[in-house]
């Protein structure tokens, strides 16, 4: 869910900077004011301006600092994932360890 009201606090890891809203003003590009969560399947590490996809291996819901590994018996060959239910199940007579990006 993208929320769109502002918080006069720093942009914590997960959030994204004004700047973020096509802001190009060198003020604007060093506010610590947030302008949301960062997006399903992207990570924003602190003040970040343009979300990051999630990587292989993991999925990233909204509000990812970091990605967070696919678990167990399932594996993330794609990026951009949003939920651990998106994370691939394994083949049968194959073995995927925590954070796996192939069987």
């Amino acid at each position: 869910m993208w929320v769109s009201s502002c918080e006069k606090e720093s942009c914590q890891s997960g959030g994204r900077t004004l700047a973020s809203l096509n802001e190009t003003t060198a003020e604007a590009q060093s506010s610590p004011l947030c302008s949301g969560l960062c997006p399903a399947g992207h990570t924003c590490g602190l003040a970040t301006v343009v979300p990051v996809v999630c990587e292989r291996g993991g999925y990233c819901p909204a509000g990812s600092p970091a990605a967070r590994p696919c678990p167990s018996g399932r594996h993330g060959n794609a990026t951009g994932l949003s939920s651990a239910s998106q994370c691939f199940a394994c083949p049968a007579g194959t073995s995927c360890g925590v954070g796996a990006t192939d069987p």
